[in-house]
């Protein structure tokens, strides 16, 4: 639904993001990989700014995977979003950057480097702080 709404299918998907993040935690291998693709077609597809205080948000989980998958999908958003969009809600993101370049789990680490440098090439003058 996603990919044919697009936008339109923001508020549906900001209502869907808790509970696929909540399957990410599952051990059943399946859901959980249903799950984390549902998640990347949905940030993909629908540029819906309410979405990303939820995403930002599963950064201070206790769980590493879960924080793993939000700062890939924050990367995603960089990569794919309108920069009018990560724009506004620049504070949430460059809060959500930082604790995730000193996060615990090196996959994490990895991803939130990645999206620095994105980051970067959008705002260097915010990035030299």
């Amino acid at each position: 639904m996603s990919t044919e709404l697009g936008n339109d299918f923001g508020s549906c998907g900001e209502k869907l993001l808790t509970a696929l993040f909540s399957q990410l935690l599952v051990n059943v291998k399946i859901m959980n990989l249903s799950a984390h693709v549902c998640l990347r077609r949905v940030i993909a597809c629908t540029q819906y700014p309410k979405m990303l205080p939820i995403i930002c948000e599963q950064m201070k989980s206790k769980s590493p995977m879960c924080r793993k998958r939000a700062a890939e999908y924050i990367e995603l958003i960089f990569q794919l979003w309108e920069l009018n969009i990560i724009t506004k809600n620049l504070s949430i993101l460059e809060g959500t950057i930082k604790s995730g370049i000193n996060d615990a789990d090196s996959d994490t680490r990895i991803f939130s480097r990645r999206t620095f440098w994105l980051y970067n090439e959008f705002f260097p003058k915010n990035a030299e702080k």
